[in-house]
């Protein structure tokens, strides 16, 4: 009798065990994605969305009116520093200019009489005083009109490209109007916008690295050189501008860039782990959780969570090296969910 007892214990336990593990496999296993956990340190990054511009850029203009006789370049010419860009009609200029010359050597001559009678004592002093006043000032008028004849040919400043060309000849233009625009291209510039709390974290010298996706992601080193100190009014944002070397001239005004810059500080002090904010759920309770993987099952694992990184939030307890963390799929999964990945 006892051994009928036995048996049927053993038989139970069997058929137990074979409809478990008949579940096991009628489960079907969820499909999940997974990175496993790694230590490391490593240096803060972030990146921004920048704007190509030329690194030296002018609007050149006659500092006097007058009409057109030449336009020497056009758009797409490449230009030499002192180049001649264009001409107004110099023949009022050259008549002010006589002008001035002839009033200049007048006043001269008469200083120079006055100056000897009053060395001789035959001369009263205020006569003397203001035949010397007198060439002072037509020195100066005649100054000012050979600026203004000097001033009817427009050179470039530097050398670079025209990338806008605004006069053309027979045309008036007034003083300060832009009859070309000139761009320097091998610097370029980079600019991005920052928050006021991320303003402070740029230094002038500092690098960044630049990639340009128009240029299939070519990577470019910029160094910054220029920082706002008041915001935007609108944006309330901070402009950041970095110089980059454009030899070979593939960079372009107006590109869009990726800029990854390094703040210094480390996102993880060793031994912690910084895993994507996102990863981590929270319960009823405030707990933190996120997913494992445990021997082809799904685990939910309590962690501490501490800082937030531009990289992620670190992991101060509850993972460790090697761990497999679930990524993708764990909304579909519970506590010893079979998952297959």
């Amino acid at each position: 009798m006892d051994m009928k007892i036995v048996a049927a214990v053993v038989l139970s336990v069997v058929m137990a065990a074979c409809g478990k593990v008949e579940k096991e496999k009628a489960e079907p296993a969820v499909k999940v994605k997974t990175i496993v956990v790694g230590s490391s340190v490593a240096n803060d990054e972030k990146t921004y969305s920048g704007t190509i511009e030329a690194g030296m850029i002018s609007e050149l203009s006659f500092s006097g009116g007058g009409t057109l006789t030449r336009v020497a370049v056009k758009a797409g010419d490449r230009v030499s520093k002192g180049q001649l860009i264009a001409v107004v009609d110099r023949q009022m200029a050259q008549n002010e200019y006589n002008s001035a010359l002839s009033q200049e050597q007048r006043a001269r001559d008469l200083y120079e009489r006055y100056k000897k009678m009053y060395e001789e004592r035959s001369l009263p002093e205020a006569q003397y005083i203001e035949a010397k006043s007198a060439l002072r000032q037509s020195e100066m008028q005649l100054a000012m009109a050979r600026k203004q004849l000097s001033d009817c040919q427009l050179y470039a400043p530097f050398a670079g490209t025209i990338t806008a060309r605004n006069g053309e000849p027979g045309q008036n233009v007034g003083a300060g109007a832009v009859v070309a625009t000139l761009v320097d291209v091998r610097k370029m510039k980079v600019c991005i916008s920052v928050t006021a709390a991320e303003i402070n974290t740029f230094r002038r010298g500092q690098n960044v690295r630049i990639s340009v996706p128009d240029l299939g992601g070519q990577q470019f080193i910029g160094t910054i050189t220029e920082k706002d100190i008041q915001a935007d009014e609108l944006s309330r944002t901070y402009r950041v501008k970095a110089l980059i070397d454009n030899a070979d001239g593939k960079l372009l005004p107006g590109m869009i860039a990726n800029v990854k810059i390094n703040s210094g500080s480390k996102t993880q002090a060793a031994g912690n782990i910084v895993i994507p904010e996102k990863l981590v759920q929270i319960m009823s309770d405030n707990t933190r959780f996120v997913w494992l993987v445990r021997d082809g099952k799904a685990k939910l694992q309590v962690v501490t969570i501490g800082d937030a990184t531009s990289r992620g939030v670190i992991v101060e307890s509850g993972l460790q090296k090697g761990d497999t963390l679930i990524t993708e799929g764990q909304q579909k999964v519970s506590e010893g969910s079979r998952v297959q990945f």
